[in-house]
């Protein structure tokens, strides 16, 4: 089992690579691997109330462990 950080600083609504990455996380985690995600910047917007990304939601139900920076309240 490895540890994977996924540092964010992309709008998934402007940037079709981030939910790629949110893919990704969701693979390595459902594959039983430690992920954590860092959004920073202009990452934090699926995070915000009533914002709906498929795979940001799907990482969040699984409960993966996710920080905002400024942060602000999921």
């Amino acid at each position: 089992m490895s540890d994977y950080l996924f540092i964010q600083s992309q709008d998934p609504f402007t940037e079709v690579r981030t939910e790629h990455q949110f893919a990704l996380a969701g693979q390595l985690y459902d594959a039983g691997h430690n992920v954590r995600l860092l959004l920073v910047q202009n990452g934090v917007t699926p995070a915000h109330k009533g914002a709906r990304s498929v795979h940001f939601d799907k990482l969040l139900k699984w409960g993966v462990p996710v920080r905002c920076w400024p942060i602000i309240f999921l």
